[in-house]
C-alpha cells in the first residue's frame, strides 16, 4: 500500500539535511512518479535527499521533500522511491481564468546587470531567449565596473548574430546605474530585470504576462528565485536563515502600500524580490528608475529593490506577485562566507527604509512597531524566528545582523554624499 506524499505551500523543514547536497527537481501531478530537472540544471553528485516543486498543469502548488538514503545515482533512485508514494493532492485554491501555460506573452525587453561573469549572463540570455511567448522580446546585458572585456566578447561569441541581444558597458560600478542604462535603451512596453545567475522557467515570460492582468493599476510583477542548486554549505545555509526562495508560497498577490494596515512594513519583504522583477517601461520611467544610491556597487551594497517597489506603491501603483514567474538562482556563493552574505543584506535593508522617512504612514507605522522590531533585528528573517531545515543563525551570523542593519542609515548617508560628489 502506498503512502500519501505530503506536499507544503511553503518550504518544508528537514533539520537533517542543512549539511548534505540536496537534489533540487520538479513534478508535473499528471505525470507522477516522473520527475525532471529544472532548466539549467544538471546532477551528477551523490544525494541523500531531494526537494521537489509540485505542478499541476504546469502551475507550482507546492514542496515535497524525499529522503534517498544510500542512494548513488539519484536520477534512478527518486523514481523508485515516488513510485512507492501517491501523489499529493494539491491545495485548492481559486482557479487561474487562464493557464500559464497558454497565457499570451507581451513583448518585453530584458535587461541584465553583470560585471566579471560572463559564463554566467551567457546562461541566463540564453534562458531568456529560449522561454516559450510569441511576442518579441530582447535582451539588454550592460556590463558595469568590468576590467576585462571577457563579458562583451562572451556575448559577441554567443549572440553575435542574434539582434535580439545588445550589450552596454559602462566603467562605473553600480548594479542600479546599469539598470537604469539598460531601461533608457529598452524598446518594449515591458521591462524585466534579471540578476546574471538566474536561469528563467520555460513558462516565465507567459507567466510576467499574467501578472500584469491581475489587476489595472498593476505597474510591477515580481515572482519567485527559489535555488536550482543546494549542493554546497553557503548554498543551504542562505536558504536555511533567510529561505527567500519559496517563502513566498504559490498564492497571486496584489501588493500595495495599504495591504497590511497597521504593521511596520507594507507586505513581506520575500515578495520583492530584485533578481527577478519586471515593470511597464513608461511607468518606470515616469519614476526616474532606481535609486542609484542603492545597491550592489554602492556602499549600501542591496535594497534596491525594496525602495523600487515602495515607490510603485506610495504613488498610487500596484505590484503584482506571480508565483509562476520562476527564475532559478544558480548562484554557487563560490568565495564568499554566510556573514558576508548577512552583512549586505542587513545593511541593505534598513538603507532602504531610510529613503521612505518621508513618508507619513510608514514613518508613523514603524514608530509604533518598533518595540516588536526591535528585539528580532538580530534574525537574519524579519518574518520568521527560522528558516528552511529548521535553520537557526549562529551568534556570530546573529551579531553580524545586528550590526549591519545599525550601520543601514549611516550608509545610506555615505552614498548620497558620494552621489552628490558625482553630480
Amino acid at each position: 500500500m502506498r503512502r500519501r506524499a505530503r506536499t507544503h505551500d511553503r518550504q518544508p523543514s528537514h533539520p537533517t539535511t542543512s549539511h548534505i547536497p540536496t537534489l533540487v527537481a520538479e513534478v508535473e501531478l499528471t505525470d507522477w512518479p516522473r520527475w525532471r530537472l529544472p532548466a539549467g540544471r544538471h546532477a551528477d553528485e551523490r544525494y541523500t535527499h531531494a526537494r521537489l516543486l509540485l505542478r499541476g498543469d504546469a502551475e507550482p502548488g507546492g514542496l515535497l521533500g524525499v529522503d534517498l538514503p544510500g542512494v548513488e545515482r539519484a536520477h534512478v533512485e527518486l523514481s523508485d522511491v515516488l513510485a512507492t508514494l501517491e501523489p499529493p493532492r494539491p491545495e485548492r485554491r481559486r482557479r487561474e481564468q487562464q493557464r500559464v501555460a497558454t497565457y499570451p506573452a507581451r513583448a518585453q525587453s530584458v535587461v541584465i546587470g553583470t560585471r566579471e561573469r560572463p559564463d554566467d549572463v551567457v546562461r541566463c540570455t540564453q534562458a531568456v531567449l529560449a522561454a516559450e511567448g510569441d511576442a518579441p522580446v530582447e535582451v539588454i546585458v550592460v556590463d558595469n565596473g568590468s576590467t576585462t572585456t571577457a563579458t562583451p566578447d562572451a556575448v559577441a561569441e554567443a549572440f553575435g548574430h542574434d539582434d535580439r541581444v545588445t550589450c552596454l558597458s559602462t566603467p562605473i560600478p553600480g548594479l542600479s546605474r546599469a539598470r537604469n542604462l539598460g531601461l533608457r535603451r529598452a524598446q518594449y512596453d515591458v521591462t524585466s530585470f534579471l540578476s546574471d545567475d538566474i536561469v528563467v522557467d520555460p513558462l516565465w515570460r507567459r507567466a510576467v504576462a499574467r501578472g500584469f492582468s491581475r489587476s489595472h493599476e498593476v505597474a510591477g510583477v515580481t515572482g519567485v528565485c527559489p535555488p536550482l542548486y543546494l549542493d554546497n554549505d553557503v548554498q543551504r545555509r542562505f536558504e536555511g536563515l533567510i529561505g527567500s526562495g519559496w517563502k513566498p508560497g504559490f498564492t497571486p498577490q496584489v501588493l500595495s502600500w495599504s495591504r497590511e494596515p497597521g504593521t511596520a512594513l507594507p507586505f513581506s519583504l520575500a515578495l520583492a524580490h530584485g533578481s527577478n522583477m519586471s515593470f511597464l517601461t513608461e511607468s518606470m520611467r515616469s519614476l526616474d528608475g532606481f535609486d542609484e544610491r542603492l545597491g550592489p556597487g554602492t556602499p549600501v551594497y542591496n535594497g534596491e529593490d525594496l525602495e523600487f517597489v515602495w515607490r510603485i506603491c506610495t504613488s498610487g501603483g500596484r505590484v503584482a506577485f506571480e508565483p509562476a514567474a520562476i527564475g532559478w538562482n544558480a548562484e554557487d556563493y563560490d568565495g564568499r562566507t554566510m556573514r558576508s552574505i548577512l552583512w549586505r543584506y542587513g545593511i541593505g535593508l534598513t538603507a532602504s527604509l531610510m529613503t521612505q522617512r518621508k513618508v507619513a504612514e510608514f514613518r508613523t507605522n514603524l514608530l509604533r512597531e518598533l518595540p516588536r522590531l526591535l528585539p528580532g533585528l538580530h534574525r537574519p528573517s524579519l518574518e520568521t524566528d527560522r528558516g528552511d531545515f529548521g535553520a537557526k543563525p549562529t551568534v556570530s551570523e546573529s551579531a553580524t545582523t545586528a550590526v549591519a542593519r545599525s550601520l543601514g542609515p549611516p550608509a545610506y548617508l555615505l552614498a548620497s554624499l558620494r552621489r552628490w560628489r558625482n553630480g
